[in-house]
């Protein structure tokens, strides 16, 4: 017993834990079998650090928070006023005029025009506005590292604005903030700014992500002799600035000293400092000259408002719209009743009309509540498939332009638009405010719509103008004619053209004045942007403004007006909509396998049908087991389960289920996204059996 004692107090006093020991039963007390794996010093720095950062930085970040504390102004605010429009520029000016002592109280963040009081979550999205902003590259700050990511570091061009010093001095005072408070910059650096921001030393190796083929070529040099490649290097690098070529010394005097195999570490380091230093004059930021005094525009090429719609919105979307959906999610859940369901009942045959009557009859409060839908005549308890069902069916008997609420917006496409003449329903403008509870909803609970509107009526839901240029996938003829009006001297053709237009109502011609005494105003080259202006206007609002007013009323009861003002008309579509396109690989890539492995027939067979359908088919299949045909905004990773509003992701999955028969059709658990497939003897009975069931079988049951 003294033996093992002192053993023990020589082993935990001299820390020989490097060496692990496992204790062999069959040998005690004498005999110990060393570890054989590797030791911490045979392990990859990867492998220690990890290790470390578990069991060492949420203590360290502790204890940082627990300093901070001792740091802050115990009384009083630090109040910032700011507009959504202009959150870079009001948040610069007021944070400069603070002192230290101001931007470490409790901070008190208002938008403008909005009511929110601040108690952690108007701040979060302040700074999750204006990291977007002022890193934003665009305002030439910062720019991206490289092209094919999007870790962000200081624009070496900067300069052409003169104070831009003051505005890096205001960004970091904001990043010191945010750690100070306990939130988050969304957006990410490289880690060599990390290391300089530590002020610690980089080295080459810093360099390997943020240019691989610089990394590659320094390490090269290093490795290999280059006396006969440098014969006549110097101590200088070559840059662009502007378009113009420039050279720089990297020490005094670099222009005559000769790089060497023996100076060669001395040149590599001196060129990692330089890269480093002013982060690589390679890259040109595009500015922005229409947004801040501080920025002209340095790019040759094209700037943003040149870039095509669909380039800014991938370029957004990638970096932001995830992000920002995430922040959503949470406020919606903080709004949701904790208590209780909101109970619909409806049958499938007359679904619209079912679900009109429970929900007009509801409070918003219980429209907030988790969902419980019931199918009248099925037994299927809702954990999220039944009402993602629900949405499904409803959306298509509720939009579904027979019923004269809404219309398509052209002969060749289905996105739809409201219906100007749907007065001819005398309880119309009810309907629309119901549509707008049930898109709100949709929302809420984190489902989707299944049909897809024009962005000019997104764009009108979240109450911001329309332009010309909305109108060209909505009508191009029409856009095509106003364009010419813009861009042509109408003089000699509008000589008789007043601010009146003609249309047709139920096959009457009627005349509508654009403005107040439009029939006596004639169209002028002075005065033709204000006709096309007002023409569009009416083009899109055309009997249609009592329609959108309750459908928008309808929609900001459920969601609040103030959570959707960061998200432009074509992330609010992604939002109520979802993706329509399956693709196939994100579907394979997101599927989990139960019972069964990549190597079953079974599996093998089902990629094979999913192969083999069109487009239409897949979404049906989707819609089958899932209950929904749409995909998320994050792909077939954001698949979710269950009804509420924080619920976590639940993958597709392909579970092959022994117990049921092989004449059996497949059984879909929508709730879990979950597709039960009997082990079927063939592909070709396989193929049979999964397309009976998703085109001619519906309904649920409790299992």
């Amino acid at each position: 017993k003294e033996y093992v004692d002192l053993y023990r107090r020589w082993l935990t006093r001299s820390e020989t834990m490097i060496r692990i020991t496992v204790c062999r039963p069959d040998r005690l007390p004498l005999i110990w079998a060393t570890y054989q794996g590797p030791t911490p010093s045979q392990r990859s720095d990867e492998q220690m650090a990890m290790i470390k950062n578990k069991r060492g930085l949420i203590q360290k970040l502790k204890i940082l928070r627990s300093e901070l504390s001792k740091l802050q102004t115990p009384n009083g605010y630090c109040r910032i006023e700011v507009s959504r429009e202009d959150v870079f520029e009001h948040s610069y000016r007021s944070i400069m005029t603070m002192r230290v002592s101001g931007l470490r109280k409790r901070l008190m963040i208002k938008f403008r025009g909005e009511e929110g009081l601040d108690y952690g979550g108007v701040a979060r999205e302040w700074l999750y506005l204006l990291s977007h902003e002022m890193l934003n590259p665009y305002y030439g700050l910062f720019q991206y590292s490289r092209e094919d990511i999007y870790t962000l570091e200081v624009n070496p061009n900067s300069a052409i604005n003169p104070d831009h010093i003051s505005y890096f001095y205001f960004v970091g005072r904001i990043v010191g903030m945010a750690i100070f408070h306990g939130h988050y910059i969304d957006a990410g650096f490289t880690l060599p700014f990390y290391k300089q921001l530590l002020g610690r030393k980089c080295t080459v190796d810093d360099m390997e992500n943020v240019d691989p083929a610089f990394h590659k070529s320094m390490i090269w040099i290093l490795e290999n002799d280059v006396s006969s490649i440098f014969e006549d290097q110097t101590f200088t690098i070559d840059h662009d600035s502007f378009g113009r070529l420039c050279e720089y010394e990297l020490l005094p005097g670099g222009k005559e000293q000769r790089v060497t195999e023996d100076n060669k570490k001395e040149y590599v380091d001196l060129y990692r400092r330089w890269l480093t230093r002013s982060e690589t004059m390679i890259r040109i930021t595009v500015c922005r000259p229409d947004r801040l005094p501080l920025i002209w525009a340095t790019y040759q090429g094209p700037t943003p408002s040149q870039r095509s719609d669909e380039q800014m919105a991938m370029i957004k979307n990638k970096r932001g719209l995830i992000q920002k959906l995430k922040i959503l999610r949470s406020e919606l859940s903080k709004l949701q009743t904790p208590n209780g369901y909101c109970r619909i009942e409806v049958s499938r045959e007359d679904v619209f009309e079912h679900s009109y009557r429970s929900i007009m009859t509801m409070r918003v409060s219980g429209l907030r509540k988790r969902l419980m839908i019931k199918f009248r005549g099925e037994e299927g308890l809702d954990y999220g498939g039944v009402a993602r069902e629900w949405l499904y069916l409803l959306s298509h008997e509720m939009l579904n332009p027979y019923y004269g609420l809404f219309q398509y917006s052209r002969e060749d496409i289905y996105t739809l638009e409201v219906n100007p003449n749907s007065a001819i329903n005398p309880d119309h403008i009810s309907y629309f405010y119901f549509v707008g509870r049930i898109v709100g909803m949709a929302i809420f609970h984190g489902h989707y719509i299944d049909a897809g509107f024009t962005l000019p009526f997104y764009k009108q839901l979240l109450g911001r103008k329309c332009t010309v240029d909305d109108m060209e996938n909505v009508d191009p003829a029409f856009h095509k004619s106003m364009i010419w009006i813009l861009e042509n001297d109408v003089s000699s053709i509008f000589e008789d053209q007043t601010f009146t237009i003609d249309h047709d109502s139920f096959g009457r011609l009627c005349e509508y004045e654009l403005l107040p005494g439009g029939k006596e105003q004639r169209v002028t080259e002075d005065n033709k942007k204000e006709y096309v202006d007002l023409y569009v206007e009416w083009k899109l609002k055309n009997g249609c403004g009592q329609q959108a007013d309750a459908l928008q009323k309808g929609f900001y009861e459920v969601v609040p007006k103030s959570l959707l003002a960061a998200f432009d008309e074509k992330e609010l579509e992604l939002i109520v909509c979802g993706l329509g396109h399956v693709d196939v690989e994100d579907w394979r890539a997101n599927t989990r396998l139960k019972n069964c492995n990549q190597d079953s027939n079974i599996v093998k067979w089902f990629w094979r049908v999913v192969e083999e359908m069109d487009m239409e088919k897949r979404a049906r299949l989707l819609q089958f087991v899932t209950g929904s045909s749409r995909v998320p905004i994050s792909g077939f990773a954001g698949l979710r389960g269950s009804s509420t509003v924080n619920s976590g992701p639940r993958p597709f999955t392909i579970h092959l289920a022994t117990n049921m028969s092989g004449g059996s059709l497949p059984k879909a658990l929508t709730c879990f996204n979950r597709l039960d497939l009997p082990d079927y003897v063939s592909f070709e009975v396989m193929k049979d059996k999964l397309t009976t069931a998703i085109e001619e079988t519906m309904g649920f049951n409790v299992e």
